[in-house]
């Protein structure tokens, strides 16, 4: 049972992996691809970037990621068929939040899990 198109899959690996927030990722642009890793952005208190070095994992989702179509014009990572980001000025995310909250309640359904969690929950 496929929950989630291949695009969100790899989404919620690089959450796992990486262990930011899903503002932090889908914040990230292509020029964020550095030779030593991904530079994040803090959403949450300080505004200082960082670098997250490169592990095979990340490297091979992100390779995933940059395979998919992509928009001409789009300068984030993950971004609609528009090229916009999912996310806007004010940190909203209401278009990815449905789409997490679609693939929850087809996985109840499906008897995959038995209740729905938040994509926060993926950093416990």
């Amino acid at each position: 049972m496929t929950l989630l198109p291949k695009k969100w899959e790899l989404f919620v690996a690089l959450l796992v992996w990486t262990g930011r927030r899903k503002a932090e990722m889908l914040n990230v642009r292509y020029d964020d691809m550095l030779e030593q890793g991904i530079g994040f952005g803090n959403v949450k208190g300080k505004k200082e970037r960082f670098i997250l070095q490169w592990a095979p994992e990340i490297r091979s989702l992100v390779e995933e990621v940059l395979e998919l179509k992509r928009h001409p014009d789009a300068m984030h990572l993950f971004h609609n068929r528009s090229g916009e980001a999912y996310i806007n000025q004010k940190g909203e995310t209401s278009g990815v939040d449905s789409i997490w909250q679609r693939a929850q309640t087809k996985a109840i359904k499906g008897n995959v899990i038995a209740e729905k969690s938040t994509m926060h929950d993926l950093r416990a």
